[in-house]
């Protein structure tokens, strides 16, 4: 397969790196990082060299790092240049730093996904886990933005929770699920866990005893209708790509995936800057291919390192930290159905199905959207059709339908306003 045109569709920009909390399985935690850790803010002026950037690509834009981002003192000035610029914005947050004024600023900025770490129902286990911490608060703060968002008459911003799955918690996630479901979170995202020296041994990784909990708490996502995502290593997790046998696959022996290609898009679509301007293609994958403070956006894009990453994706003998990935599965080489793309909001890939839900929601979204983004509403399409169907793509031609239906449903609205305006 020839090598795709790089498309970039989400910014990940880390604001900072300092954090309120010491969470334990955190490399922020003294005990973890044993005083090897930066915690410095993202410069401004190397914000403001990104505006262009942004505004060229108008990706979405993910304003969080490993660090806690409403901590940066420009992170509301960030926020509202990005959306001017055209972008849409999406961040992460612990939920301790929400007061009712930047909650307002936020909903009004336009915001359209705000996803929050929780680690565990229970006050007692969450503090535990998620030191310095008040759950009790945190959802203080949740029912703060539901109730602004209310008052706005906004759907957005989506909210989710992301959980870390450790030998100590695994046994809340149905609450969890229950808890997110009683405070309207469309998203449950559980992460796996990286092993720290406060977290030694809490791993789950293929452990067939929490195939109970993952049972409960799919029942209890599906009562709710919230979109429960699982990693790959957690049992009963149901395949979110059709791939090659994960069993099969061993990440030591090439002879396994002979002939397969993993079906990861990442370095073809999006892109995570560090606070100090370094570069990497993805979460898993440590390696500076750039620096911003000192090289252009094209000159890091289309480098060397971007290039090579992408080549190799696209044979049977990718990076080994590739290899081992488990947020991506395998295809076979001559497939000729392009590379699966990650949902930005919790890492995953939808499926096919998925994909024909989403866009057969878009009608309500449409709907929902117009009467306070206007033109925007286009948009949204425009960037959901392109990024759900490639140019070459058979399912393009029903997008095109679709899209002129929506053209003219929407010329014909606004028609309508302005002369019941007038």
């Amino acid at each position: 397969m020839a090598e795709e045109r790089p498309s970039l569709q989400l910014f990940i920009l880390e604001t900072t790196t300092r954090c309120n909390l010491r969470c334990i399985h955190c490399w922020s935690s003294e005990e973890n990082n044993l005083g090897n850790y930066d915690a410095r803010d993202l410069p401004m002026d190397l914000f403001h060299k990104l505006l262009p950037i942004l505004q060229d690509f108008r990706p979405m834009v993910q304003l969080n790092g490993d660090g806690e981002t409403l901590l940066h003192p420009n992170f509301m000035e960030m926020l509202e240049k990005v959306t001017r610029v055209g972008c849409r914005v999406m961040f992460h947050t612990n939920g301790t730093m929400f007061t009712p004024r930047n909650v307002e600023k936020i909903i009004r900025a336009g915001v359209e996904h705000i996803g929050f770490s929780i680690d565990a129902a229970s006050p007692e286990l969450f503090e535990k886990i998620r030191r310095r911490a008040r759950l009790d608060k945190i959802l203080e703060n949740i029912r703060l933005i539901n109730k602004t968002k209310e008052h706005l008459g906004t759907k957005s911003p989506e909210l989710s929770f992301r959980f870390v799955a450790m030998r100590q918690n695994f046994h809340e996630l149905p609450s969890v699920v229950k808890m997110a479901g009683e405070f309207k979170v469309a998203i449950l995202a559980v992460a796996e866990l990286v092993e720290y020296n406060l977290t030694l041994g809490q791993s789950l990784v293929n452990d067939p005893l929490v195939a109970e909990w993952v049972s409960e708490a799919e029942a209890e996502a599906r009562k709710w209708g919230i979109r429960l995502f699982l990693p790959p290593q957690i049992p009963k997790r149901e395949a979110a790509i059709p791939a090659s046998n994960p069993a099969a696959i061993d990440p030591t022996s090439p002879c396994t995936y002979k002939g397969l290609r993993k079906t990861c898009k990442e370095p073809w679509e999006r892109i995570f800057m560090r606070v100090n301007g370094k570069v990497q293609p993805c979460c898993r994958i440590d390696a500076s291919y750039g620096d911003l403070c000192v090289q252009s956006f094209e000159e890091v894009w289309s480098g060397s390192k971007y290039k090579t990453l992408r080549a190799a994706l696209l044979t049977d003998e990718p990076l080994t930290v590739c290899v081992e990935c488990p947020l991506y599965g395998w295809e076979p080489m001559d497939s000729g159905q392009p590379n699966a793309t990650t949902d930005s909001t919790t890492g995953t890939v939808p499926s096919v199905d998925e994909r024909d839900v989403r866009i057969s929601n878009l009608v309500a979204e449409l709907n929902r959207t117009y009467d306070s983004h206007g033109w925007k509403a286009l948009l949204i399409y425009y960037k959901v059709r392109n990024k759900l169907f490639p140019v070459d793509s058979k399912r393009r031609k029903v997008a095109k339908v679709v899209w002129k239906f929506f053209c003219k449903f929407i010329f014909e609205t606004n028609k309508a306003l302005n002369k019941a305006k007038h």
